[in-house]
């Protein structure tokens, strides 16, 4: 499947009065397949361009570890370095887990001069 684009008037085109400009403007953002949108853009003569990708907000991660799959905790716990044993209860895990975390201290930048 052909990777889909938003093309649109491109807002640095210098021509700005030009008709043919105006025209795409009025007609708004228009989704088309990547290949297509650079023969748009080369025909047109730069009156198009490639709207940047928006980026959706990254999913909030679960924070209560009671709640979370087993295999969520192993990866958590192996991720913050916690040392393992071969068998270990789920209370341990999630007890090691919030001792890891309560360790990391996080401050507010501050404000350059």
């Amino acid at each position: 499947m052909p990777k889909i684009v938003t093309i649109h008037a491109n807002p640095d085109f210098e021509h700005k009065r030009d008709e043919e400009y105006k025209a795409i403007k009025l007609g708004g953002e228009k989704k088309v397949a990547f290949q297509t949108a650079l023969e748009n853009i080369r025909n047109s003569g730069g009156r198009f361009s490639i709207a940047p990708e928006k980026k959706d907000k990254a999913a909030r991660i679960n924070t209560d570890l009671e709640d979370m799959d087993t295999q969520d905790l192993k990866v958590m716990m192996l991720s913050l370095g916690i040392k393992t044993t071969k068998v270990m209860k789920r209370s341990e895990v999630i007890t090691s887990i919030r001792t890891k975390l309560a360790d990391v201290e996080i401050v507010d930048d501050e404000p350059e001069e």
